[in-house]
């Protein structure tokens, strides 16, 4: 349970001036939940991490015609987190060593696809339920959006991104190689952040970003 959080005064009265009187501590609330954690740590080449959470986070309605509690614009209800991955060790094998000693190994060392001394397969997968939102009705006579009475009845769609990225590392005399590609949202899915609420009474939803591929590569002397 927590007290005493800030309340924003504007929305205690129906006075429009009320806007810039700040806030006042006078918010109270409270939060349950069950949360379970699982890992597997690097050894036999793989490791694994696994965690979800299911919870309840709620605020009083602080106005004074109202009862009862309203969800908190954090309350995504279930998270659920997966991170694995496999590394393959080449070096370890003589055919590899035999194919290392190839002048043309140096020159496309850096590709992606290629064998390499150490290959790092990894991913992540991470899910949330939906977020609260206020509705808002459009106001034709003053052109503009207004929040309905009740907070936070709605949610918007869940969020669900899947990452996977494969690392290369190369070690030679003098310098090491490490290279990698990291595909975020590799099912390119939309996922809602918030509605745009447009000047001509219409919405959109902005959505957060969808498949990212990132990449690098990294010298070391």
């Amino acid at each position: 349970k927590y007290f005493n959080t800030p309340v924003y005064r504007a929305v205690l009265t129906d006075t429009i001036f009320d806007r810039n009187l700040g806030f006042d501590d006078i918010g109270e609330g409270n939060a349950k939940g069950i949360e379970l954690f699982i890992q597997k740590k690097y050894s036999n080449n793989w490791y694994f991490t696994f965690s979800y959470s299911n919870s309840i986070a709620q605020e009083k309605d602080p106005r004074k015609d109202y009862d009862g509690f309203f969800p908190r614009t954090y309350d995504y209800g279930q998270v659920l987190t997966c991170i694995g991955g496999y590394k393959l060790r080449f070096w370890e094998y003589d055919w590899y060593r035999k194919y290392k000693k190839n002048k043309l190994f140096n020159i496309l060392s850096w590709i992606p696809i290629l064998p390499s001394d150490i290959l790092e397969i990894s991913f992540r997968y991470r899910y949330l339920g939906g977020r609260p939102y206020t509705l808002r009705n459009y106001l034709p006579s003053r052109r503009r959006w207004q929040y309905i009475d009740e907070w936070n009845t709605e949610r918007y769609g869940h969020y669900s991104r899947l990452d996977v990225m494969i690392l290369r590392r190369m070690n030679f005399d003098k310098f090491n190689i490490t290279t990698y590609i990291d595909i975020q949202n590799i099912l390119n899915r939309n996922n809602d952040w918030e509605y745009l609420y447009l000047p001509d009474g219409t919405k959109e939803m902005a959505y957060q970003y969808k498949q990212l591929p990132i990449g690098g590569i990294t010298i070391e002397f």
